[in-house]
């Protein structure tokens, strides 16, 4: 049989924990992920957008505003079998934090339509770690 490209969508929402020098100045948040992409047979390749909006840490909030949220743009790709998978990301990242390019690999499963998804953002001065649940369309 000939494996066909199947396009998709998919939208997750989930927790994402500071760490490093970041987790000083920010406490548990928010973070939002958007993609569209193609799939194959053990792979994909997609699109993504998002925003993670942290609240400032107690001790480091100076301002009225205490949110800070950071943006993201990007592509990535995934491999695996069955329901799970591994993959990495590139994005450019922008808003309250420094902005730049920036790398977070993933690991993931997926059960009919729902995803779960966890990533680290590893380099750059913001860096946290993420869980998302989703919905795949």
């Amino acid at each position: 049989p000939q494996a066909e490209a199947q396009f998709y969508g998919s939208a997750a929402l989930g927790a994402a924990q500071p760490y490093g020098d970041f987790g000083d100045l920010a406490d548990l948040g928010i973070t939002f992920r958007g993609q569209a992409g193609i799939s194959f047979w053990f792979a994909d390749v997609h699109l993504q957008t998002g925003v993670t909006s942290f609240t400032a840490a107690e001790d480091a909030s100076e301002g009225e505003d205490d949110n800070l949220k950071i943006y993201h743009a990007g592509a990535g790709a995934r491999v695996g079998l069955g329901f799970l998978w591994v993959g990495a990301n590139a994005a450019y990242f922008f808003g309250d934090g420094d902005d730049g390019i920036g790398f977070f690999p993933e690991v993931g499963a997926k059960f009919w339509r729902l995803e779960a998804v966890a990533d680290v953002r590893v380099d750059g001065d913001e860096k946290w770690a993420a869980a998302r649940l989703g919905f795949r369309f």
